[in-house]
């Protein structure tokens, strides 16, 4: 690639679009106000290209290999020389960005000041991220900042990923500021057809980015919102049982949101999911409310007059009509940038494609400002690398490079790699219903083993109960074999081993006391025949019952003439 030409890759949490300038022949953009008074260079879009994905929260470890598989793809349409330079437009679920406001200090002091406002400010150790700092401007003693900071841990792979497609990340600046300096440059100050104060609203898939702009003080409102189409998807698969990657294709079709259409009622679960529009609308609404009325509360800030959208959610149908309504500002689509030249074959069907200019547009430009004006989140050592590219002769390390690098090895490992990443989520989408499939299982046996244990219990206590029945039948029939005997008295007194019954009672577990049962009995016998031959005979027929271990504590009673009274313990098996 030329010096003159700047590929610009932004990275959406669902998307990737890559875009090539080059130097335009129009009126350079303009600008009245700090970060980016002065003019920028007019560019032309002489190539781009553009993949969309599909990202669940379940799997976000996997979004840079997604974008990586996805570059490939966008890569291959477009000549691109490899090795080339590039800046990444990062999306704003990576970034944090904030406004601070700090001591006007000297400026030989201003990066201690810096320093001290990154951390109180970010909400992490400062070697863990990418941080950086731009300057807006300074009154009343004070000097406005933009802090931005996003975690190394989700920048390096998503830079191993953009040099794994063949290209050199150089910068990385967040999509909220690309938007924004593109918004400063090509409002036209004088132009009637433009609105004085307007609301721009790029609707992500992860998150929102939202500029208020006023063109004639240059008053600012910037914010990213953690709202995007995902949080949709997400809602319709969960009110329908759905996989995300279904509901992302039920929500991208529109055929069950209301549009006026009379077929929407037919649709199954099509109720679930216009309530989950409305719920997602509502929010997005609320929260645009909010971002205004902070921007309301800056000095010269006036209420934006109209609403400008893009950004493949915003494509919803309905959403725009629902945001007007909120907000009651008419609702129209992103201006494309005078600045900006499109080639006839630069084109990008089926795509939003004025959020795809700006973004990338603005990260295009920022190419060519000073670096006071730029705020870049490249990762320290990446940044010393690009230093150190810088200050190594081209033609000495593009030689060196030739030489060291055995290149078709390297075109196998990237296409190999490139094929992996595709296996990888090819096998991802296959064994995601089996894990489903998986964790039902699970959740079925664990049911079927309470389901056991509770069976188990009814049948012990059914056992039980029957051997009681059979144990009295038992009784009944020897004593009507011996003959001339009736009971006067049967007493269950517990088991043999009571604290042994208390301890398997408590525990549940009910009908597996081991311990010998205790049955009192009492009764008389008539003395029809010798008083020891009757009570042995009593005695023998109950020992040689089936569920009677042993009989202890016999008691006889001959005080009255031809009755004998007895009494006795039975021990019975468990």
């Amino acid at each position: 690639m030329r010096a003159q030409q700047q590929v610009v890759i932004e990275c959406g949490a669902a998307h990737v679009s890559v875009a090539v300038f080059s130097a335009g022949s129009g009126a350079p953009a303009s600008a009245r106000h700090a970060p980016f008074p002065g003019r920028a260079p007019a560019l032309r879009r002489v190539a781009c290209a553009r993949e969309n994905f599909v990202t669940s929260p379940a799997h976000s470890a996997a979004w840079p290999m997604q974008v990586a598989a996805a570059l490939e793809v966008a890569l291959s349409s477009l000549r691109i020389k490899k090795g080339s330079a590039c800046r990444l437009c990062l999306p704003g679920h990576l970034v944090l960005t904030k406004r601070v406001a700090t001591p006007l200090v000297a400026v030989e002091k201003r990066t201690a000041a810096l320093h001290f406002e990154a951390v109180q400010h970010i909400p992490f150790a400062l070697d863990e991220v990418a941080w950086g700092a731009l300057e807006l401007g300074s009154a009343g003693g004070e000097l406005d900042l933009l802090l931005a900071a996003a975690r190394l841990e989700a920048l390096e792979p998503l830079c191993a990923a953009v040099e794994s497609a063949g290209l050199i990340p150089c910068a990385c600046e967040p999509a909220a500021l690309a938007l924004w300096r593109a918004i400063a440059l090509t409002q036209r100050t004088g132009d009637a057809a433009d609105a004085k104060s307007s609301l721009f609203v790029d609707v992500g898939a992860r998150s929102t980015q939202v500029v208020l702009f006023n063109r004639e003080t240059g008053a600012l409102g910037l914010r990213t919102i953690a709202l995007g189409g995902n949080s949709l998807t997400a809602a319709i698969a969960q009110k329908l049982g759905i996989d995300f990657a279904d509901a992302e294709a039920l929500k991208v079709s529109g055929s069950v949101f209301d549009g006026g259409s009379s077929a929407v009622n037919g649709l199954p679960g099509s109720a679930a999911v216009q309530n989950c529009f409305a719920e997602f609308s509502a929010r997005l609404a609320a929260e645009l409310t909010l971002t205004q009325l902070a921007y309301l509360r800056q000095p010269q800030a006036e209420p934006p007059t109209h609403i400008h959208m893009c950004g493949r959610g915003s494509l919803l149908p309905g959403l725009r009509e629902k945001v007007s309504a909120a907000l009651k500002l008419p609702v129209a689509e992103f201006p494309i940038p005078a600045a900006l030249q499109i080639s006839p074959e630069a084109s990008m069907p089926g795509a939003p494609a004025a959020g795809d200019l700006f973004a990338s547009y603005g990260c295009a430009v920022g190419a060519f400002l000073p670096a006071a004006q730029r705020l870049d989140l490249l990762p320290p050592q990446r940044r010393a690398q690009r230093e150190a590219r810088r200050r190594r002769p081209w033609g000495l390390a593009a030689a060196a490079i030739l030489a060291l690098l055995p290149a078709p090895l390297l075109v196998r490992q990237r296409a190999a790699i490139a094929r992996a990443h595709a296996q990888s989520m090819a096998i991802d989408t296959a064994t995601a219903p089996l894990l489903r499939l998986s964790a039902s299982n699970a959740a079925a046996e664990a049911r079927l083993g309470e389901l056991q244990a509770r069976l188990a219990q009814v049948r012990a206590l059914d056992a039980e109960r029957t051997l009681w029945l059979r144990f009295l039948a038992d009784l009944q029939a020897r004593l009507t074999e011996v003959g001339d005997v009736w009971l006067e008295r049967l007493h269950y007194a517990g088991t043999a081993d009571a604290e042994a019954e208390a301890e398997l009672a408590a525990s549940g577990n009910l009908g597996a006391t081991t311990a010998a049962a205790r049955v009192e009995i009492g009764g008389w016998l008539l003395e029809s025949r010798p008083a020891d031959e009757a009570t042995q005979r009593l005695f023998d027929a109950l020992q040689s019952s089936a569920f009677v271990q042993r009989i202890e504590r016999e008691r006889y009673d001959r005080s009255r003439p031809g009755v004998i009274h007895f009494d006795a313990e039975l021990l019975i098996n468990p």
